[in-house]
C-alpha cells in the first residue's frame, strides 16, 4: 500500500519542485600518471604501428607510452642527455622533434630501436622553446616547423639531408605570445597567424617572405586564439571577450562577438561537441579541474566540469577525440568524451545496472530515491499536506522533502550537501543521502564516472 502511495505521490511532486537539467556529454578518465617535474606532453605515431604514442618529457627524459585495451603503459625511455626538453612534435614514424630550454634549439631526432640518434640542429633561438607546430607554409609539399619562443619570436625552419635552415623569423620590436597555423584562403598553403598581447595579424608566405594578409586590434589584452571552424579564426581577450571573425575571400570580416565570463578558462582548446564548437579548458572555482563548454554567439554553455585535479597547465585534442590534460600537480590525465548517461555502479562488490542513471553536475552525484529503494529494501510514503517523503526500513524512519537538504532520521535532524529534486517524475537526491540517512558506504568518483555503493 505504501509503495502505491508513493507512486501517486511522485507525479503529484513533480508540481512542486523546480529541474535540475542534466549535461548532453561528459568525459571519463581512462588513464592517469604522476610524472614528477613535467616539462611538456606530446603524441604522434612514433613506431610507424599506426597508432599514436603518448610521449611525455621530463627534463632529459621522454617516457614513451603505447596503449593497451583500456589504458595506457609505458613502452619505453627515451635518454635527452644534457637537453632540457620543453616542447615535443612527432614528425613521422622514427622521427621526433624536440625544442629545448636554455639558450633554446630545435633538435630533430631518428629513432633506432628504442634509442635517440640526433641528426640535425638548430642555431641558438636564445630564448627557450614555449611551442612548436607543424605546417606547410610555403607550398613545397612539406611540413615546415614552426617554432615560439618565451622570449616572443617566431621562427620557421626548412628540413633537408643538410639540416634545419631558418627561412623566416618575426621582427623583433614587439614580443608575440600566440600562434596559430590554419589554411583560411583554400590554396593547401597554411596562413601563420601570430598575436601579441594588443594585435593579431596573419601572415602568408609569397615570393620567399611573409606579408600581411590582415591585422587587427581588438578591445582588450589578446589572450587566445582559435581556428573555429571552416575559414573562422576566433579571438579571446583578457576583458572576456570572444570575437568570430570569418575570410570573405579576401579579408576577414567580424561575423559575431560576445562577452562571458566563463571564457576566464585556463589553457583552452577549441573542439566540436555534438557538432557544435566547444573549449576544453581548465578553471579554478569552484575548485580547480577541467571542463567543457559549448561556445556560440548567443554565448558560453558550461555541460561538464571534473572534480578537483589542479590547475590545468596544458591541453591536447587527439585525432580519437580524447583530451590529454596536464596540471601542476605533475599529473597528466587522458580523458574521453561519453554520453551524460555514461556510469558504473557497483552494489555490494557486483557492477549493476540502475532503473534511472544518475545525475551529475559538477563532479556532484544524485541517484534517484527508487533505486536506493530497490537495492536497500525500504519501503517509502508520500505525505500530501507536507509534501514530505517518508523512508522506512525497521526500526529507521527518514523524512525528507524536496528543495531541501534538510532531512529528518529517527526524530534528529540532519543536513544532506544538496538538495533532493524532482525531474521527470523521478525523486532523486544525493548520493550522500546513503550515508548520513541510512548509514551505508556511498562513493563517487567523477573522473572513472563510478558510484560504490555498500549497504
Amino acid at each position: 500500500m505504501l509503495r502505491a502511495l508513493l507512486l501517486v505521490g511522485l507525479l503529484l511532486m513533480s508540481t512542486f519542485s523546480a529541474t535540475l537539467e542534466a549535461s548532453s556529454m561528459a568525459l571519463v578518465e581512462t588513464w592517469a600518471g604522476r610524472f614528477p617535474d613535467v616539462t611538456s606532453v606530446g603524441w604522434g605515431d612514433l613506431t610507424g604501428d599506426e597508432q599514436e604514442e603518448i610521449l611525455v618529457a621530463q627534463g632529459e627524459r621522454i617516457r614513451v607510452l603505447s596503449r593497451t585495451k583500456d589504458s595506457l603503459e609505458l613502452a619505453w625511455e627515451l635518454e635527452l642527455p644534457g637537453i632540457s626538453v620543453t616542447s615535443i612534435c612527432v614528425a613521422g614514424p622514427g622521427r621526433l622533434i624536440v625544442g629545448t630550454g636554455q639558450a633554446g634549439t630545435v633538435r630533430c631526432f631518428r629513432l633506432v630501436g628504442s634509442q635517440t640518434v640526433e641528426v640535425q640542429r638548430s642555431d641558438y633561438l636564445w630564448s627557450p622553446v614555449k611551442k612548436m607546430l607543424f605546417a606547410d607554409l610555403t607550398g613545397t609539399g612539406h611540413d615546415e616547423v614552426v617554432v615560439l619562443t618565451e622570449k616572443g619570436s617566431v621562427h620557421v625552419f626548412q628540413q633537408d639531408e643538410n639540416g634545419l635552415h631558418q627561412v623566416w623569423v618575426s621582427p623583433g620590436e614587439i614580443p608575440l605570445q600566440l600562434l596559430l597555423v590554419a589554411d583560411y584562403d583554400g590554396d593547401g598553403r597554411s596562413e601563420l597567424v601570430v598575436g601579441d598581447e594588443n594585435a593579431v595579424e596573419v601572415l602568408k608566405w609569397e615570393d620567399g617572405q611573409m606579408i600581411t594578409l590582415w591585422k587587427n586590434y581588438p578591445w582588450g589584452q589578446l589572450t587566445g586564439l582559435f581556428q573555429g571552424g571552416d575559414k573562422e579564426l576566433w579571438l579571446r581577450t583578457g576583458q572576456d571577450v570572444l570575437y568570430a571573425y570569418r575570410w570573405n575571400g579576401e579579408t576577414f570580416v567580424l561575423s559575431w562577438s560576445l562577452s562571458d565570463p566563463l571564457l576566464n578558462m585556463e589553457a583552452p582548446v577549441l573542439g566540436r561537441i555534438d557538432n557544435q564548437p566547444a573549449f576544453i579548458g581548465g578553471a579554478t572555482l569552484p575548485h580547480p579541474g577541467v571542463g567543457v563548454w559549448k561556445a556560440s554567439k548567443g554565448g558560453l554553455e558550461e555541460i561538464w566540469f571534473s572534480g578537483p585535479i589542479g590547475v590545468v597547465k596544458s591541453v591536447l585534442h587527439l585525432p580519437s577525440g580524447e583530451f590529454l590534460v596536464m596540471t601542476d600537480r605533475d599529473v597528466v590525465h587522458l580523458w574521453r568524451p561519453v554520453p551524460a548517461d555514461f556510469y558504473r555502479v557497483v552494489f555490494v562488490g557486483q557492477q549493476i545496472q540502475l532503473l534511472h542513471p544518475p545525475v551529475e553536475r559538477r563532479g556532484a552525484l544524485w541517484i534517484s530515491l527508487r533505486d536506493i529503494s530497490e537495492l536497500f529494501r525500504l519501503t517509502m510514503a508520500w505525505d500530501r499536506e507536507t509534501k514530505s517523503i517518508t523512508v522506512l526500513k525497521g526500526s529507521l524512519y527518514v523524512i525528507l522533502k524536496p528543495d531541501t537538504e534538510l532531512i529528518e532520521v529517527n526524530g534528529q535532524s540532519r543536513i544532506l550537501s544538496a538538495s533532493p529534486f524532482i525531474q521527470k517524475d523521478v525523486t532523486y537526491v544525493p548520493i550522500d543521502f546513503i550515508r548520513v540517512a541510512l548509514g551505508g558506504f556511498v562513493d563517487w568518483n567523477d573522473r572513472t564516472r563510478t558510484l560504490w555503493i555498500q549497504p
